[in-house]
């Protein structure tokens, strides 16, 4: 059943119907948008989101949900505005602040701002050296700066600290696979299978990695089982 989930329509229409008896109701909104945003209905969602901060300017939770909302509709230049503007807002609130300045690393990484990821990534470190996938996207932007060394002993750290952390398992296979490591890698990228056996993505790299070291069934193996997940990929 592919369609839209039903819990989330079933609260679309409870916050809509709340909001006719009270307009204002700062709740309701923020969960109306999230829920349109769960529909991937983002533009919509950015419209809640904005008439929410007219209510409640400078909300830093509210920011960051509209930053990932204009992400969703296709406007990453203005979503990175109010992840920033969400930082700001939350300055003194290390709690508010955390959500916006991952959600900003990663969307500069995605548009390879790298060096301006690397910042963010590093100073959300700086207040919670703990978190895996700060770890492991603090990794990735050093990998795309060629630091591979460094790259590594975050993406081991951001493993250690999560040993289910399926992006950092594949990062490091990545890098393990190109340095000619090739058991390293299949024993990494096989671990991303087993925890993620719906991803393509992840049959196609262990595939690549099955070819480099002449295991062609293995590698016969793993991309028929990427088609049938994504017939479409040419």
């Amino acid at each position: 059943a592919n369609g839209p989930d039903p819990r989330l329509l079933l609260e679309e229409a409870w916050m809509r119907n709340r909001l006719l008896k009270s307009p204002s109701d700062m709740v309701s909104l923020y969960n109306l948008a999230a829920a349109l945003a769960g529909q991937d209905k983002f533009t919509a969602a950015v419209g809640i989101y904005d008439q929410q901060l007219q209510l409640n300017p400078g909300n830093a939770r509210t920011l960051t949900a509209l930053g990932a909302a204009l992400e969703g509709a296709g406007e990453w230049q203005q979503a990175e505005e109010r992840y920033l503007s969400a930082i700001q807002a939350a300055a003194g609130s290390q709690s508010d602040g955390c959500d916006a300045r991952f959600d900003l690393a990663n969307l500069e990484l995605r548009h390879e701002e790298i060096k301006s990821a690397e910042t963010q990534f590093r100073a959300q470190l700086a207040s919670c050296p703990e978190d895996a996938e700060v770890h492991t996207g603090l990794a990735a932007t050093l990998a795309a700066e060629g630091q591979t060394d460094a790259a590594q002993a975050e993406f081991r750290r951001g493993i250690e600290l999560d040993p289910e952390n399926r992006a950092a398992l594949s990062g490091l296979g990545e890098i393990e696979l190109e340095a000619g490591h090739v058991s390293q890698a299949i024993r990494l990228l096989a671990e991303t299978v087993r925890i993620d056996p719906s991803s393509a993505n992840a049959h196609e790299q262990l595939a690549r990695a099955y070819a480099q070291s002449g295991q062609l069934s293995g590698a016969l193996t793993e991309l028929h089982k990427a088609v049938e997940l994504k017939p479409e990929d040419p």
